[in-house]
């Protein structure tokens, strides 16, 4: 996706089965639709992106570097990213609200130990390409 940081997955009818079925094994939300003929698409969400950052930051797009450098700057400048990073004080309530309840945030807002592991690893992805 252009201008979100979230992931758009092309593939066929014969694939987009057993990847759906992972998405829901790992509890990602995600949209699957068809296209003309064999084609198909499955969205992922930033804030699943980000959720999972932690699993997928040495994996995302590892053969693919130019797809991982697009995808990591713009999920950097997503504002759940900087707010995370510590770059933003204030992010949307409906965030703060789904960052409690996966345990990212405590009841305060803080950010506590998966949300600390986060940090971390969104602070190595961004050191290993150039955000602009």
């Amino acid at each position: 996706a252009k201008a979100r940081g979230h992931i758009v997955i092309a593939t066929n009818k014969k694939e987009v089965g057993p990847l759906i079925k992972i998405f829901k094994v790992l509890g990602w939300k995600h949209e699957g639709y068809a296209d003309k003929g064999n084609k198909y698409y499955i969205r992922m969400g930033s804030l699943e992106l980000l959720e999972s950052i932690v699993l997928l930051n040495e994996i995302l797009f590892k053969y693919y570097p130019k797809r991982r450098k697009r995808t990591i700057e713009r999920v950097m400048k997503t504002g759940a990213a900087q707010f995370l990073l510590g770059n933003s004080e204030k992010t949307s309530p409906w965030i703060l609200r789904r960052f409690r309840e996966k345990g990212i945030l405590n009841k305060d807002n803080k950010i506590i130990r998966k949300g600390m592991e986060i940090r971390k690893a969104l602070s190595y992805l961004a050191k290993s390409v150039t955000v602009t």
